[in-house]
């Protein structure tokens, strides 16, 4: 801790009154205790929140209120404790003591003592995750009405109508961030002043404290620059492709690519435009949908060949709670949350899934995802409770995408039998399944590093409420070269359209049995031989990939930094499938043209 935090939390021991713990407590019997009182604390925040997002009702969600004010009120009074054992110097801690007790007196939002402001804290959080859990769009009639999870992604996934896709696009961010811009400066403020009380400047600060690393900001930028000219390069690439889909009309001469043609609501992943970019037409994708279809797989057999594959690695079975507790497709009967979630509900082995899974290719791949967070939760599960949390906050993701990545490899793909065996693998096919792995994990990359580099701005104060969705279009035009469909203001809050966002979820992010109780570089040099963070594997991966990039791109690669002052419009475009695309002009030669042929062959008659 600096000293400025230390001398912090010194004034605040003395302001709450905190006296030394009493000779006959032994940190022992402290830590034991806060194990026991813990978990079902845990058990019962982790299990409301479950059961509000697999039934939003009003009950629900007070009851999940009411479970973060008694968590507050458990992380209060054990941080107490905790900061008291850490300033008596005539307590003798061995290491492990140590950390554990710092992980107890950090606590976040928790610090707020306030206990109206807390109250207000929390019941803003709820309300931005209701307003994005219940937002819904209605395209065509009244009863065409369709939520996030699988409605509208599927539209923005599949269709290839511009005109209804720059509709989805807006009418979400309409329902959904745009409600809750009068909530954010609130949640911002109340949230800093939660976390100042512990010495910490604001809530990134606090966020970025996780790591554990003093040059994190740097480190993040120094990972960016090493992957921007390959980014870069895909970005030129797949621009030039969706113009000849859709024409350049569409496209601004900033260089940018509307943001509402990439195949995903945020533009964050571009793996669903896959089939119009692909290198090699007339080589395959690695796409198990149809098989999956043929073979009659259910979502219930997805989430067990998942299994299958986790215990062939030496992993345990997912235990009988998981299977007759968790959520894995849409109820018909109530309102439901379908992002895609794992729980450790802190129960012994409880530990469940929320989705809405669907029969097909992507949802295989998430299914993986989601039950490496339920492996690495289990597998941690061992470790006393300060340590039952990632290495830092990107190990979680990065377990699950690692374990996603070699599920979806063709060998494996062919092993389980849903790609035949007979596909034979050549360079060309090689470029296309690294062209599908970068539309995924190189193209999500600007977006996750400038998610949180708007967010850390915003807490620092640097971006004031009336800059908050100006700012964020800066950011993307700058970073991903990605630009609105349609003009924004300040009234809009696009940020607020993920859900991340709205929840409050950091978002930049072995040996999974160390948990928390080993310093983040000593659990990745156990798993990859070094300490330090490098994006030099990664593009060695796709070097390939890149070197057929520059080929075909030459110089038209790149775009400007500032968003375009316009842009441009989108038409309805019914054949857009097809890459035909009719401006007004041509629309009305083409017209007369055929009244001139038709009467010429009247005439003819």
């Amino acid at each position: 801790m600096t000293g400025v935090r230390v001398l912090t939390i010194a004034v605040y021991i003395s302001l709450m009154g905190v006296q030394k713990c009493d000779a006959w407590q032994s940190v022992v019997d402290f830590l034991n205790t806060y194990e026991r009182e813990g978990m079902e604390t845990l058990h019962s925040k982790w299990k409301a929140e479950f059961v509000m997002g697999t039934n939003y009702t009003k009950e629900n969600t007070e009851t999940y209120h009411e479970a973060n004010l008694e968590l507050a009120s458990f992380v209060q009074r054990n941080n107490k404790k905790a900061l008291a054992f850490l300033q008596n110097d005539t307590v003798k801690l061995s290491p492990d003591q140590t950390r554990q007790l710092r992980f107890i007196a950090d606590m976040g939002t928790a610090a707020q003592t306030d206990k109206h402001k807390i109250n207000k804290l929390n019941k803003i959080e709820t309300e931005m995750t209701a307003i994005y859990n219940q937002a819904e769009v209605c395209l065509g009639s009244p009863n065409s009405c369709l939520k996030m999870e699988p409605g509208l992604s599927e539209v923005i996934q599949k269709s290839r109508d511009c005109k209804v896709l720059s509709e989805t696009w807006q009418k979400w961010r309409d329902q959904s961030g745009k409600k809750m811009r009068h909530l954010f400066p609130e949640y911002v403020k109340l949230s800093n002043e939660a976390v100042n009380i512990q010495g910490y400047s604001d809530l990134g600060e606090y966020w970025r404290s996780e790591y554990d690393t003093p040059t994190f900001e740097r480190d993040i930028a120094r990972l960016w620059e090493q992957v921007s000219p390959l980014y870069q390069h895909l970005h030129g690439y797949v621009r030039r492709k969706l113009k000849a889909m859709y024409g350049p009309d569409v496209f601004p001469l900033s260089g940018h690519i509307p943001a509402h043609l990439l195949g995903n609501m945020w533009a964050q992943f571009w793996e669903n435009i896959a089939e119009i970019v692909k290198p090699f037409k007339h080589k395959d994708l690695v796409d198990t949908t149809e098989e999956l279809l043929r073979q009659n797989y259910t979502v219930k057999r997805m989430f067990e060949t998942a299994e299958e594959f986790f215990s062939s690695l030496g992993f345990e079975n997912m235990t009988d709670k998981f299977w007759n507790k968790s959520m894995f497709v849409q109820p018909k009967d109530r309102h439901v949350h379908c992002q895609a979630s794992a729980y450790d509900l802190f129960n012994k082995d409880d530990f469940r899934i929320r989705m809405c899974s669907l029969v097909n290719h992507e949802y295989l791949l998430m299914i993986h995802h989601e039950m490496g967070h339920i492996q690495y939760f289990m597998e941690y599960s061992k470790q006393p409770l300060s340590y039952r949390k990632g290495a830092n906050p990107g190990f979680h993701e990065a377990v699950g995408d690692a374990i996603s990545k070699s599920v979806q490899t063709p060998q494996h793909l062919r092993t389980i039998g849903l790609i035949k065996s007979d596909d034979k693998q050549d360079k060309e096919t090689g470029i296309n399944f690294l062209m599908q792995m970068a539309l995924h994990n190189i193209a999500f990359l600007p977006f996750g590093y400038l998610i949180d580099q708007w967010r850390w701005s915003v807490f620092r104060g640097d971006t004031a409420p009336d800059q908050y969705n100006e700012h964020w279009w800066k950011l993307r035009c700058r970073l991903q070269g990605v630009s609105p469909p349609m003009k924004r203001s300040t009234d809009d809050f696009d940020p607020g359209s993920k859900f991340h966002v709205a929840r409050g979820i950091p978002y930049v992010r072995s040996m999974l049995q160390l948990g928390a109780s080993k310093p983040w570089p000593d659990a990745m040099e156990k798993i990859t031989g070094q300490r330090h963070m490098d994006a030099g594997p990664l593009m060695e991966y796709f070097q390939p990939l890149l070197e057929f990039l520059k080929k075909e791109n030459g110089n038209d690669y790149g775009w400007d930094e500032s968003c375009p002052e316009e842009p441009p419009p989108c038409f309805a475009d019914p054949d857009g499938a097809h890459g035909l695309r009719i401006g007004w002009a041509t629309l009305v030669v083409l017209s007369v043209l055929a009244l001139f042929i038709g009467s010429l062959q009247t005439s003819l008659r």
